[in-house]
């Protein structure tokens, strides 16, 4: 993926809604393997929090689980879901202490990509190590991306040029 091209990313996460990269949020966008899942708490850890319950902005984690045999994906998604409940709750504590009044579970979006769909949408190998990171302006124009968690810096500057995209 080039930077400054337009790219339509459409996914699908794990409480069946329907994500684009194109359809008016800036969108950070963050794939990652089951072993290095840690990473996007880093990325979620370095965003600003202005973003925080903005509804113009969203955070997007691709977990690629293509390798995960079909007899454990049921289990997979369950278990993705319990943990988003309990970050759910962990966010919602940040949000009433900035004073926004939005259910932050809804504001968590996952994607279990056991068939490497997303993934691949993304151009990042199904073989993939390293975590890659993406911010989109709201009509999908690609403004950064890293193969690994960026700085709070270097994310907030990529978040404000996504931000002043509609501008």
């Amino acid at each position: 993926m080039q930077v400054g091209a337009i790219y339509t990313v459409t996914v699908t996460d794990v409480d069946q809604r329907q994500l684009s990269t194109s359809d008016g949020h800036v969108t950070l966008l963050c794939a990652v393997t089951r072993a290095n899942q840690h990473d996007a708490r880093a990325v979620g850890d370095r965003t600003p929090r202005l973003y925080y319950g903005d509804p113009k902005f969203r955070m997007i984690t691709v977990v690629n689980l293509s390798s995960t045999l079909a007899t454990f994906r049921s289990l997979m998604s369950r278990w993705i879901r319990h943990r988003l409940d309990l970050e759910g709750e962990r966010l919602q504590d940040i949000y009433r202490s900035e004073h926004k009044d939005r259910n932050a579970r809804q504001d968590i979006y996952v994607v279990a990509d056991f068939s490497g769909e997303a993934t691949t949408q993304l151009r990042v190998p199904l073989d993939a190590k390293k975590s890659n990171v993406f911010v989109f302006a709201p009509n999908g124009r690609l403004i950064a991306k890293w193969d690994r968690p960026p700085s709070a810096e270097d994310l907030a500057n990529a978040l404000e040029r996504a931000g002043n995209e509609t501008r």
